[in-house]
């Protein structure tokens, strides 16, 4: 079974229930595809072959038993390589060898415990620095959907996989879009829980977050209810697709105007417009807040040029910026929640900008001062703690995808997923998510 219409954890689940698919055969299948020079092969940078047979074939016997298997039985998962895998290297984007992990991160763990087979360890930007593949692991990602365009990032390798059917969840983290963007860009779901909900383990940073790129929202759903930490209820409405309003930024963001008809026509109705100023965000938040925490790489690691830069930068961020960047994060927040109380979900496009080219780490024309200037649609949610999903809508003129990303109340995750749910499931009955191209 490859990604397409039906592909799910639930799916294949179900096939492996009944005896239509053996977990050991389906795993062999997609290990055998993982091979250097497809897109599948440039998704992941370690693989474990011999680990990822004995938990299929452990699932192999789970099935044949008469006990109940647990929820994620069988289903190939692949962990970006910011994360621990127990017994595979954490190389972080960076060239060369790193030793193996000890341990698994806690969602990792998590994901194991639940039956999952760990395939491998995806590709990523050095540390996660920017919204590529590009670095000096390797080369970049290939976009299943447009080869010539970049996958996105920094989790544009779990991107790849999830695109490629290389199993329906892939984890990921975002700290300013890492998730989102390359979901939108490889027509995949992708999901940012609010800060904090789902477990990270060591960082150093206030701004990333877990988080999931899937086929489809459902199994975001089921991630969610095995990793979060907390479960609030969602306030349920008769009617949430009635509370969903257009989120307006003082950019223009590329697909605007189709991305907004299609939410209309799918809702029933035309969303009411939410304008929020977010003056300083980039510059006066973002910006200070990752150079100050990059730089004290700069004395354990030689870096990327492009990194290195930003992180030579942090060493004249002062105190009374950080004080000042989270000024600009509390008023952000309040903005947002102001909006959210009225409305359950606040829509509008995930990139401002259209996949740029497959080399390149920024879009053409940005210097590397401003190497997340233009991702403000994503990092947003990352400085507010707001959960955030990227849903694939479809494609450009040119064949590019689009994602539409919706933005929901801090801590009520489910009702943001049961929204996103919804319409995923409408916007396929009204055939408002136009074919994305081959």
């Amino acid at each position: 079974m490859r990604s397409g219409p039906g592909y799910s954890a639930r799916s294949l689940t179900g096939q492996y229930a009944e005896g239509a698919l053996l977990p050991s055969s389906h795993v062999a299948e997609l290990l055998d595809r993982i091979t250097e020079g497809t897109p599948e092969g440039s998704a992941f940078v370690s693989v474990d072959r011999d680990s990822a047979m004995a938990a299929a074939r452990r699932a192999d016997l789970a099935y044949r038993s008469a006990r109940v298997p647990p929820p994620l039985c069988g289903v190939p998962v692949s962990v970006k390589d910011l994360l621990d895998v127990a017994g595979l290297p954490t190389g972080r984007g960076r060239a060369g060898d790193a030793p193996a992990a000890a341990t698994d991160s806690p969602v990792v763990e998590v994901v194991r415990r639940a039956g999952a087979v760990i395939l491998g360890k995806t590709r990523t930007s050095e540390d996660g620095w920017s919204a590529s593949t590009v670095g000096a692991c390797g080369p970049a990602s290939v976009n299943p959907r447009c080869p010539d365009r970049s996958s996105g990032g920094s989790s544009g390798g779990a991107a790849v996989a999830v695109a490629t059917g290389l199993g329906p969840i892939a984890i990921g983290t975002d700290g300013a879009g890492s998730v989102r963007i390359p979901a939108a860009w490889c027509g995949v779901v992708g999901f940012k829980p609010t800060w904090e909900r789902w477990a990270y383990g060591p960082r150093g940073d206030s701004l990333s977050h877990v988080g999931a790129l899937a086929a489809t929202v459902t199994d975001c759903l089921l991630l969610d209810r095995l990793a979060a930490t907390v479960t609030p209820e969602p306030d349920r409405t008769a009617h949430p697709l009635h509370r969903v309003a257009w989120l307006s930024l003082p950019h223009a963001s590329h697909g605007q105007d189709t991305l907004r008809a299609d939410l209309h026509a799918v809702c029933g109705r035309p969303a009411a417009t939410v304008a929020l100023d977010t003056t300083g965000a980039y510059s006066r938040a973002l910006v200070p807040m990752l150079a100050a925490g990059e730089h004290p790489r700069l004395a354990r690691h030689e870096l990327w040029p492009g990194h290195a830069e930003v992180a030579r930068s942090g060493a004249a961020v002062t105190e009374r910026q950080l004080r000042r960047a989270e000024e600009v994060r509390a008023r952000l927040a309040a903005d947002l929640d102001a909006a959210l109380a009225e409305y359950r979900v606040l829509a509008l496009p995930t990139v401002a900008v259209p996949a740029f080219g497959r080399d390149e780490e920024y879009p053409p024309g940005t210097d590397v001062q401003g190497w997340l200037g233009w991702a403000e649609n994503t990092f947003l949610a990352n400085l507010t703690g707001h959960p955030a999903i990227s849903l694939p809508w479809g494609t450009d003129a040119d064949g590019v995808p689009l994602g539409l990303q919706l933005i929901g109340r801090r801590g009520q995750d489910r009702a943001l997923l049961e929204v996103a749910g919804l319409l995923e499931t409408e916007a396929a009955r009204s055939h408002m998510t136009r074919a994305v191209r081959p």
